[in-house]
């Protein structure tokens, strides 16, 4: 399994018969094979999650498969291209490709749009697209905790969805530095309920020393090891 980081949130993850890309909005992408099925996911239509331009992979990757939270459609309108299917949220799917089994279950975010459980050549991933924590400074107490709630309650309904004792090959969550003190909350709820190999930080806004900051924390000490370190655009992962 190799995983690429290409910007922001943006990651592709080629495995034996798929290639996954995940929130994809700017960046050099790898070169995928021309003989494994290329899936893009699109998390919500925020444009640093969701580029009308990754219609044009048809161009080289003429059998692409889009899957895109539903909300995306207007946005889009007119510019699809490929195989094209809206999701919708808490919902589960099932595909096949040249005979190969992808299964996808969405989530709801605690912004818009929806997080990926994605089931592939027997790996299980995970990306949270902008469902996260989000506990801003200066927000009001019974928004704060509303947000908990809400973020707490997706996690449990992962639980739930996630085979083998809540366990997942590779988690994809963000990280927001903006979020200064609060930054840490919903990578640690994560963790301390998930049963992740290789966890990515994202929405990191080029603040990659944050990763560290984290890992160096008490708190992330029974986890930090699995916590991969991001430096910049294009590094390569390769994974079991």
């Amino acid at each position: 399994m190799r995983v690429t980081y290409i910007d922001h949130s943006g990651f592709s993850v080629e495995l034996e018969h798929f290639v996954l890309l995940f929130d994809y909005y700017q960046g050099t992408l790898p070169d995928f094979p021309r003989g494994k099925q290329l899936v893009v996911f699109a998390s919500h239509k925020h444009p640093d999650h969701f580029n009308p331009q990754i219609f044009s992979l048809t161009d080289i990757y003429p059998d692409a498969v889009y899957l895109l939270s539903r909300e995306i459609r207007i946005p889009a309108r007119g510019k699809e291209r490929g195989e094209v299917h809206y999701l919708g949220r808490r919902a589960m799917y099932d595909y096949t490709y040249g005979g190969h089994r992808i299964s996808v279950v969405t989530l709801r975010s605690t912004d818009i749009g929806t997080a990926f459980l994605v089931r592939a050549d027997g790996k299980v991933l995970y990306h949270g697209g902008d469902l996260n924590w989000w506990a801003w400074k200066g927000t009001a107490k019974s928004t704060q905790e509303n947000m908990a709630a809400r973020y707490r309650g997706e996690i449990r309904y992962l639980e739930e969805q996630a085979p083998q004792r809540r366990h997942v090959d590779v988690a994809f969550v963000p990280l927001d530095p903006r979020l200064e003190e609060s930054c840490f909350w919903g990578m640690d709820y994560f963790l301390s309920h998930m049963d992740a190999d290789y966890v990515f930080p994202m929405h990191l806004w080029n603040r990659y020393e944050v990763i560290q900051e984290y890992k160096a924390r008490e708190e992330s000490r029974a986890w930090r090891d699995k916590i991969m370190e991001i430096t910049g655009p294009g590094q390569e992962f390769c994974l079991p």
